[in-house]
């Protein structure tokens, strides 16, 4: 009976794993409000008005945010086979993705310090768990080639 293509959560490596469960929680959490400001509180006869910016405001947000959607995007296709016939190195690709998505999503916490709001640091999280996932798809793909790209030598011919 052949197998029928799709989704192979069980064939991925955990590297792969966990670049498709924190790019999906980056990917989430961008949406929440990292900065929160307020005036006009204690005031009397002044109402409060409050402004929040989500991790999308910036553009390092917005970088964190492309990457992402495109480290998801990459490790789904890998996980439904699709990229298969590639001669990329996939796990490297998936590395560079993963660390500069966490990178930019640190770079926009750290320059956006000032009334931080609870998506941020949550963010944060992530985003060290976004640099965990390429630092372990880095090794992943070392340890694979043997510390090289060159592709493994040919099977010996058959008796």
């Amino acid at each position: 009976m052949a197998q029928r293509p799709g989704f192979n959560w069980g064939g991925l490596s955990m590297g792969s794993k966990g670049a498709l469960i924190a790019g999906g929680l980056m990917f989430i959490d961008l949406f929440l409000p990292w900065n929160r400001a307020c005036s006009g509180a204690g005031i009397p006869g002044v109402p409060e008005f409050c402004f929040s910016a989500s991790g999308w405001q910036t553009a390092f947000g917005v970088l964190a945010g492309l990457l992402t959607l495109a480290l998801i995007v990459w490790e789904g296709l890998n996980a439904a086979g699709a990229l298969s016939s590639m001669a990329l190195p996939k796990k490297t690709v998936t590395a560079a993705l993963a660390g500069g998505a966490g990178l930019f999503a640190l770079l926009r916490f750290v320059l956006n310090l000032e009334a931080s709001s609870f998506g941020a640091y949550v963010g944060v999280i992530l985003a060290l768990a976004l640099l965990y996932v390429a630092y372990t798809n880095w090794q992943e793909q070392q340890a694979g080639a043997g510390g090289s790209m060159s592709p493994p030598p040919p099977a010996p011919p058959a008796a």
